[in-house]
């Protein structure tokens, strides 16, 4: 994407053009698009452990980077690249942030806040089922890593 367009139908032919969006009906994207909105990092500490963190996101543009600090050493533990599903997801427990959260160069997020979960699950099927399988998948890498 361009960093510097956001209109809607290009945000939506960006998400369709990933891997793990590809499947999703168009007009549950199209929901998507609108329903959220777009941050934009510049580099350096997004979150920090404990942050409460109320977004589900998708990485448009950039490099979200998550690490722990063990014995005064970082260690990665997940890169939200471009294409890259985070935050917090339908049905997750997560209240806040496990991990540092750090833009590497500068990131442009569509962010869906959690108040739309609700119409997003009763309304969009595919594009939930999607997310809840990336949260597995989430959850196998974070408890593999430990």
């Amino acid at each position: 994407m361009n960093p510097s367009s956001d209109s809607r139908e290009e945000i939506v032919d960006f998400l369709q053009s990933t891997e793990a969006l590809r499947d999703v009906p168009r007009e549950q994207l199209e929901w998507l698009g609108p329903e959220s909105e777009i941050i934009l990092y510049e580099p350096g500490i997004v979150s920090r452990p404990g942050d409460s963190y109320d977004y589900l996101i998708v990485v448009l543009e950039g490099k979200l980077e998550g690490y722990v600090i063990q014995n005064g050493q970082k260690r990665p533990q997940l890169a939200n690249v471009s294409g890259s599903i985070g935050g917090i997801i339908p049905f997750s427990r997560m209240k806040a942030s496990p991990v540092f959260i750090e833009a590497i160069g500068p990131v442009k997020i569509l962010a869906l806040h959690r108040s739309k979960f609700h119409e997003l699950i009763t309304h969009n099927y595919e594009l939930t089922e999607v997310l809840v399988h990336s949260m597995v998948d989430r959850v196998r890498m974070f408890t593999s890593a430990h």
